[in-house]
């Protein structure tokens, strides 16, 4: 197997699931989509889709979080949360790209 082979394989099976509450899941219906590469018409990944069930999910995840600290900070203060936590993951050596 070529290396393009190989990677286009690992492509091929890669999912992306929705981060809801803290957790990657699956759709809850089970639905999936092709991520397809314009150029080359290959599959990137096969994603979850998410229903209105998972969206109901996530919001009520995301209400609870604004009611922990997360909902106190200023934005000046998530911001810069953020930005630590933006420049800890660019200069992390674990991260692929």
């Amino acid at each position: 197997m070529t290396f393009a082979e190989k990677a286009n394989a690992d492509a091929v099976s890669r999912e992306v699931k929705n981060f809801i509450d803290g957790a990657y899941r699956g759709s809850s219906q089970g639905r999936t989509f092709d991520n397809v590469d314009p150029c080359t018409g290959n599959r990137i990944s096969r994603i979850h889709e998410a229903t209105r069930e998972d969206v109901d999910t996530a919001v009520q995840a995301a209400r609870r979080a604004l009611a922990g600290p997360w909902g106190t900070m200023s934005a000046e203060e998530r911001s810069e949360l953020l930005r630590a936590v933006c420049t800890a993951v660019s200069t992390s050596s674990r991260v692929a790209w």
